[in-house]
């Protein structure tokens, strides 16, 4: 109880001893906050080192009167009310000291809380003076700096060198009577003995009551301070400028109406312009009336919702020139606090070029310019996207064109089919219509402005325009001929019109050369070419039901060191066995696809590709992964995918040692199928390549989408791209996209060492080609690794 007492007596009570030291102690220190703890057994000089002179010699009586004293330790301070009490009669033994903050009118200068705070932390030198300039309370940056202000006994007389007292009172003062405030300059020693220039301003402070003393608050910063602190944002604006004019993005910095408040080197340099110029131009100098438009949509979002803005528009520099750019907007705090908008301008010109070229290879065909399969079926996905929309299609197909190749040489007969092309392009000029070679002999073209009553004349007026054709070639005499058939539009939709105008234009072909038929029902069961598919679809059971289905696999290689190291992995192929031969299965393939046989075929070919792995475990230790393909049927059935995960479980064989190639045509047309296959087989830890990447319908597209591990770059991209420049651009564009998305890359039908040594600098992980090996049977690739292990 009597502990409790004594600590609610003030904030700070010490019991001190005869030698000065602290015995006891109650609450905590007012001007840190310091637990009484810590001055027991301590000298109490040390508790506040620059008040003990004073201090000590209030110890000395019985009882003091209470007094305030300012207390410093730490680089803290505060005015506090203290009062000594002698504990024996004597006066020479105990004495008790009790700390309290000064309250309210206790001394001028020291009254409330908040002066005290502002006194402490305040960066500047603050002090409040008499009119005989003592401190009543100072700042800890005048403690820090010139080492004063402690205990309110050192004021300014002390702090001003030689004169600068006299001269104060001389013109402050006076000043200070008059009009409550005064600002000058004067001298002040430091604690290092220097004098410093600092500037004052003087404030005469209210008094608290008619008889009080005139109090004079100081407010001072150190000359030199201020110039290095302005020299210090001259250097900072400096940098910055420096920064902003050498980076390769063209900054400028707007308001939302588009004015343009700055611009750095780079955005002068894009537009063609000074930077001087810039400054205070509107963007619609440098952008037509829809692009601005927009532009102003984008920065008022920007600005409103404090959101970051991208968006591709075009700006034209001060001769004129147009360059394609992409924007990025976003709200930044300019100077004083406002809101500005910064832009970066980045020039796409070239990049949207390029990308508009490959594009272009992409869908057309090389030789003719003529839109591709892939060209012509984007096309039509814009133009046609109900079943109804109006038209023909028309499929034309050049009589005899093998011999015609055969007779006058490769390079002659392209110099034909461009004529054939170009006599086409003539029938249909000025029509709504859509041109395309979609084979080595075969052309559509899709009219979207011909009826049915004219659809035929339309068909007669192709084959006049082909026969028309001349090709002058030494002596021979060449005519060219053909068939045309035809399909409406309304049929089904653009696809199946595409379907159903090639089954008429075959079966023109067997009935007569150089004739015209239109699509029927009965069109496609009516021709040879049907029943040549159904001997074919009998021909796959046949292979499948006696095992005839042989394996054969071509290597695969690490780029780096394929000529000299062993095979990285290989790929596993199907070869039917013919009597006494050996053939390549593409028209059995096709036949077995459309009769819904590719299930079995899959399911035989991954059953004999395990049980092969199984017994040959010392060729798969030194094997990275072996390549089995699926076909499109397999991808989108649930029961394949369901033997899939149980053929590879049961098989004993390491999942990683798997590699499932999906065509990246069937991926794209499955793609939901696609995804939910790679990611339950591969969850067993198998591997999936998109096989033949690039020549179909969408490529980049979808290829973030499908958790594929490798990608294989089509051969038809390889193949020549030492003396084609778009396609080694095509090929750097796959495997750069490819790997930037965490994907290795494969090439494929790498024929010679220039194109190995391409693919290297290119940075294509591997390659697979006749190169190295072409495709042999599977037994081989035994003694191929063993030979190179």
């Amino acid at each position: 109880m009597l502990d409790q007492l004594i600590a609610h007596a003030a904030e700070l009570v010490l019991v001190i001893g005869p030698e000065r030291r602290v015995q006891r102690a109650w609450g905590s220190d007012p001007v840190t906050g310091r637990s009484a703890d810590q001055f027991v057994d301590h000298p109490l000089a040390e508790a506040w080192p620059a008040a003990w002179p004073s201090l000590s010699q209030q110890l000395t009586g019985v009882e003091s009167a209470p007094f305030t004293m300012g207390l410093n330790h730490g680089g803290l301070q505060a005015l506090c009310r203290i009062r000594v009490v002698g504990l024996d009669a004597a006066g020479d033994g105990l004495h008790a000291l009790f700390v309290d903050v000064a309250a309210d009118g206790d001394e001028p200068g020291g009254s409330q809380d908040i002066v005290r705070e502002i006194l402490r932390r305040h960066p500047d030198y603050m002090l409040v003076v008499d009119e005989a300039g003592e401190a009543r309370g100072v700042s800890a940056a005048v403690v820090r700096d010139f080492g004063t202000g402690v205990g309110g006994h050192i004021g300014l007389p002390e702090l001003m060198a030689g004169d600068a007292w006299d001269a104060f009172q001389a013109r402050a003062l006076p000043a200070l009577h008059r009009d409550s405030e005064w600002r000058g300059s004067s001298t002040w020693i430091g604690t290092d003995g220097e004098p410093v220039l600092v500037h004052m301003h003087a404030v005469r402070l209210p008094a608290e009551a008619p008889s009080a003393p005139t109090r004079v608050a100081i407010f001072a910063r150190d000359n030199g301070t201020e110039r290095r602190i302005e020299e210090a944002l001259r250097e900072s604006e400096r940098t910055l400028r420096a920064i902003l004019d050498g980076t390769p993005v063209a900054l400028i910095s707007l308001e939302m109406n588009g004015a343009i408040l700055s611009a750095n080197q780079r955005a002068a340099s894009l537009l063609g312009r000074d930077v001087s110029e810039l400054v205070g131009m509107n963007l619609h100098r440098v952008m037509d009336d829809h692009a601005f438009e927009e532009a102003v949509f984008r920065l008022e979002f920007a600005y409103s919702e404090d959101s970051l803005e991208r968006w591709s528009s075009q700006v034209f520099t001060a001769d004129g020139e147009r360059l394609d750019v992409a924007i990025t907007v976003r709200s930044v705090l300019g100077r004083g606090g406002q809101r500005v908008l910064l832009a970066a301008l980045e020039d796409v010109t070239e990049h949207n070029r390029l990308q508009a070229e490959i594009t272009h290879q992409l869908d057309h065909d090389v030789l003719t310019d003529l839109l591709n399969r892939r060209g012509l079926e984007r096309m039509l996905k814009q133009r046609v996207p109900a079943d109804d929309a109006p038209g023909f299609v028309f499929h034309l197909n050049i009589d005899y064109f093998r011999y015609i190749n055969e007779l006058i040489g490769q390079t002659r007969a392209d110099a034909v089919l461009w004529e054939i092309a170009d006599a086409l392009r003539n029938t249909v000029a000025g029509t709504d219509s859509l041109l395309a070679r979609v084979g080595a002999d075969e052309f559509v073209v899709v009219r979207f402005d011909v009826d049915a009553a004219s659809a035929r004349q339309q068909a007669a007026d192709l084959l006049a325009g082909l026969e028309a054709v001349e090709p002058a070639v030494d002596e021979t005499e060449l005519s060219v001929t053909g068939c045309v058939g035809y399909s409406a539009l309304t049929e089904g939709g653009w696809l199946n019109a595409l379907t159903s105008a090639g089954s008429a234009c075959y079966a023109a072909k067997s009935a007569a050369r150089g004739s015209v038929r239109e699509f029927t029902a009965e069109e496609e069961s009516d021709t040879d070419d049907a029943r040549a598919v159904m001997t074919a679809a009998r021909s796959v059971r046949r292979a499948l039901s006696d095992e005839s289905v042989l394996l054969y696999a071509q290597p695969i290689y690490r780029t780096e060191g394929a000529i000299s190291e062993a095979p990285h992995g290989f790929e596993i192929l199907a070869r039917f066995r013919d009597q006494d031969r050996v053939r390549f299965p593409r028209n059995l393939l096709s036949a077995a696809e459309r009769f819904g046989l590719m299930d079995s075929f899959d399911r035989y070919m991954v059953t004999r590709a395990l049980r092969w792995m199984d017994e040959h475990r010392d060729v798969m230790s030194c094997t990275d992964h072996v390549a089995i393909n699926l076909s499109g049927n397999s991808v989108s059935d649930h029961n394949f995918q369901d033997f899939l995960v149980g053929a590879v479980k049961d098989s004993g064989i390491p999942p990683e040692k798997l590699c499932f190639e999906v065509t990246e045509t069937i991926a794209v047309r499955n793609i939901a199928q696609a995804r939910r296959l790679m990611h339950r087989v591969g969850a067993l830890g198998c591997r999936f390549s998109l096989d033949d990447f690039g020549a179909g319908m969408c490529s980049f597209q979808y290829l973030r989408d499908l958790p594929a591990d490798y990608v294989k770059i089509d051969g038809g991209f390889v193949q020549g791209m030492e003396d084609d420049p778009v396609r080694r651009q095509l090929v750097r564009s796959i495997n750069e996209t490819a790997q930037v998305l965490g994907k290795e890359t494969v090439a494929e039908f790498v024929d010679s060492m220039v194109v190995l040594d391409m693919l290297d600098a290119l940075g294509v992980n591997m390659v697979q080609g006749w190169l190295f090996s072409p495709a042999v049977p599977i037994d081989e690739i035994q003694t191929m690794v063993r030979r190179l292990a």
